[in-house]
């Protein structure tokens, strides 16, 4: 959560980052690969999200994902989807995450390691 009830912006949730940290290390560790997947947005949530919160999301995902063994990250955020995919401003329905999931399975041979 990045803004209170208002809709002002409150800062980004470094425990979230810790603990992202957290499990790659274990992943890492354990041999796991990991596929980090951020999926679709709601066009009209786009829109709210601050900038600073987007600036904060690509930093992270620059220092601590992208350059990690083992760790794949997948951004399919602009993905265009059209409003009755979601269920709310956050999930995909299940109209949403069928093509989705359609989508990501007819892809997984380039989705490898």
């Amino acid at each position: 959560k990045f803004l209170d009830d208002e809709g002002n912006f409150i800062g980004n949730s470094v425990i979230a980052e810790i603990y992202l940290n957290k499990i790659m290390d274990l992943c890492h560790a354990k041999n796991v690969n990991v596929f980090i997947i951020s999926t679709p947005l709601h066009p009209g949530l786009v829109k709210r999200i601050p900038l600073q919160a987007t600036e904060y999301y690509q930093y992270i995902i620059a220092k601590d994902v992208k350059n990690r063994d083992g760790i794949k990250f997948l951004d399919f955020s602009e993905m265009h989807f059209d409003v009755s995919c979601f269920g709310d401003a956050n999930h995909l329905n299940a109209k949403g995450s069928e093509i989705f999931t359609k989508y990501l399975l007819s892809n997984l041979p380039v989705l490898r390691m």
